[in-house]
Formats: structure tokens, C-alpha cells, sequence
């Protein structure tokens, strides 16, 4: 039988679930990274060389080509709430924490 659970009864149960109200300053990093460039790590310059040189294109075929795949992600991050939990500012387009 199906039962309907309280939001504190719920997080008793999954403690996971539970609402995140300011997050750690490694993550914020991360979720910085990937309102920025679709990636948890930017792609350094040595690595874009790398690539060159063995006949790949600079950037891989990800958000970092593709405009529109960035975009994907960033609405998928304003959708969740985690831009205002780096206090991004999409007219400055940098965090402000």
C-alpha cells in the first residue's frame, strides 16, 4: 500500500533528500564550471595545443562547441535552483560569492 510521507518524515527516511540550503565552497567551484562552460573543469590551453597536435579539433564536441548544448545545461541549473546557490549573475556572467 502506497503512503504519502510528511517532508520530515521523508528526510528521516532519506536523508539525502533534503533540501540544500548553502553548498560547500568546493562545489560551488564545480556548479561555477558548469553554468560557464557545460564541464566541471575548464579545458586549459596546454590541453587545446594537445589536441592540435595529434589532429583533434582544439575543443571536443561538447558545450564547449556547441552553443546550444551550454544552454541546455544552464537552464537544467537555473531549473534546480543552483545558480542562486553560487549567487551567479547572468548579466555579469560571473559568481558573486
Amino acid at each position: 500500500m502506497w503512503r504519502c510521507y510528511s517532508l520530515s518524515e521523508e528526510t528521516e527516511i532519506y536523508p539525502w533528500r533534503k533540501p540544500v540550503k548553502t553548498l560547500p565552497q568546493r562545489l560551488k567551484d564545480v556548479v561555477v564550471n558548469m553554468i560557464k562552460t557545460g564541464h566541471v573543469i575548464e579545458l586549459p590551453s596546454i590541453k587545446q595545443k594537445a589536441r592540435e597536435k595529434i589532429g583533434l579539433s582544439a575543443k571536443p564536441p561538447t558545450s564547449y562547441q556547441f552553443e546550444e548544448a551550454l544552454s541546455e545545461i544552464q537552464s537544467l541549473i537555473k531549473s534546480n535552483r543552483l545558480d542562486s546557490k553560487v549567487a551567479w549573475n547572468w548579466d555579469k556572467k560571473r559568481a558573486e560569492y
